[in-house]
């Protein structure tokens, strides 16, 4: 992955991941530790340049590979917004496409190209101010985590970080982690087996429906 820019090319296209997954009831964003500079030590999402010719998702999933050692399949990544404050990078003008994504579980990943290490760290201790984060990263998490909970209400992403067989506690765990509240078991169980098609009982567990917008949706209580 090229990291510096000629003197004479003050601007670039940058792609940032923001991968999330649930962990102990607790929300976790991938994040590398930057072993050059700028920000060196720094936490960061993972991400980097577009070269010549590449589409931003490539360019995503490649930083993935390169940085991460993870393949995500297109589908699964989202665009979460474009960033290109002045000043958000030492290096010049920068102008970065950031996108998320959800998995399962916290899938083993290796550090590579200029990652010093990477790591699944908890949303609320890389969105604290002890924590210190490279670039704008800390808003590009922080506004996927807004789309996020807002997209929990309505729509049936949820089920993207668990496996294809769960439990009503498994789901509500998701729920309470990218929240951030404890929600009443028994309220909870009749609006998520209220919203028709949203999830099909399978003896003791449950699986995914049919439906990937829930009616009426699951009301997110401020």
């Amino acid at each position: 992955m090229t990291t510096t820019l000629p003197a004479r090319l003050r601007t670039g296209l940058t792609v940032d991941i923001a991968l999330f997954t649930v962990h102990d009831r607790r929300l976790h964003v991938l994040a590398i530790r930057r072993g050059k500079p700028p920000y060196r030590g720094a936490v960061a999402l993972p991400g980097g340049f577009v070269e010549k010719g590449e589409a931003v998702i490539g360019a995503a999933l490649r930083e993935l590979g390169e940085e991460a050692g993870l393949a995500v399949p297109a589908a699964d990544l989202e665009r979460v917004g474009v960033y290109g404050a002045r000043g958000r990078d030492p290096r010049g003008w920068m102008i970065s496409v950031a996108f998320a994504g959800y998995v399962p579980e916290a899938v083993a990943a290796r550090a590579g190209s200029d990652a010093r290490a990477v790591e699944w760290v908890p949303v609320d201790v890389l969105r604290s101010p002890g924590t210190e984060v490279a670039f704008d990263h800390r808003a590009i998490v922080r506004d996927a985590v807004t789309t996020f909970r807002d997209r929990l209400q309505y729509t049936a992403v949820a089920l993207d970080f668990l496996p294809s067989e769960f439990t009503l506690d498994e789901l509500r765990g998701v729920y309470e982690a990218v929240w951030g509240r404890p929600l009443g078991a028994r309220g909870f169980a009749d609006a998520v087996l209220g919203a028709g098609g949203f999830v099909e009982r399978h003896g003791a567990v449950y699986r995914r429906g049919a439906s990937a917008v829930l009616v009426p949706p699951i009301a997110r209580r401020r």
